[in-house]
């Protein structure tokens, strides 16, 4: 597979698990105790992606103190980027911490909801089952994308009263169809008052998503490491 894929892995798993041929630290947190960042690696494989996550608040925190943090952990390790995967809801006070990074010269990328207001690549979420990738993506045409990738399966449920989703892990059950232009494999259900749709993607479904994300100009994927690595790492994908 040519379209790089960086896997996100804790200290942890990093410290006793095979590491991949590419992988992300997971990840620096706006501390808890002051007003820069903490869990800042000491050491990272090269090429490595530099995660920054919002699992923790920012309250009071410095932007430009976090932007020399980035630099210096940037400058000692030769990432390939920093990744600002930033999931809680939009607020000013993260906006002004984007903005401070984004003006560091390295690539950045960052999640959707803060993506509009700076230059950085768009870490755009994983590309639902329902939809195509092209669908996906259009809203960012002309930007560079970075995407999140995951094993996340869909059940649709039709009804008289509509159509209902249900994002969860699901198994299809015999017999099992496949959609070239979703990349997925899907099995239908039929009963007296509905029928049930169960979409998922196997390995090879990814392999193909990735493949052509690579023909569309998305530069790299992502995804967590503990769901990604026994798909990935069984079945010959890299």
């Amino acid at each position: 597979m040519a379209l790089p894929i960086y896997l996100a892995m804790t200290p942890w798993e990093m410290a006793h698990r095979e590491l991949p041929p590419h992988c992300g630290w997971m990840a620096c947190h706006f501390s808890a105790y002051g007003q820069g960042l903490s869990n800042i690696p000491t050491g990272l494989p090269e090429g490595s992606l530099l995660i920054l996550n919002d699992r923790i608040p920012p309250w009071g925190h410095d932007p430009a103190l976090i932007a020399r943090q980035l630099r210096a952990a940037s400058e000692q390790l030769a990432p390939r980027g920093i990744l600002m995967d930033l999931q809680r809801p939009y607020n000013e006070e993260t906006a002004m911490i984007v903005q401070a990074v984004c003006e560091l010269p390295f690539p950045t990328a960052v999640t959707e909801n803060y993506a509009a207001q700076c230059a950085a690549a768009v870490f755009l979420s994983p590309v639902p089952l329902n939809r195509t990738l092209r669908e996906h993506i259009a809203p960012w045409s002309g930007r560079e994308i970075w995407l999140e990738t995951d094993c996340a399966g869909l059940t649709l449920t039709l009804t008289e009263a509509g159509c209902d989703l249900c994002a969860e892990e699901v198994l299809p059950t015999e017999p099992v169809f496949s959609d070239e232009k979703l990349h997925c494999h899907y099995s239908t259900q039929v009963r007296e008052d509905r029928a049930v749709f169960s979409l998922t993607r196997y390995p090879e479904d990814i392999q193909a998503l990735l493949q052509e994300a690579q023909s569309l100009g998305i530069t790299l994927a992502a995804g967590l490491y503990q769901e990604l690595s026994p798909v990935l790492f069984v079945h010959g994908a890299s």
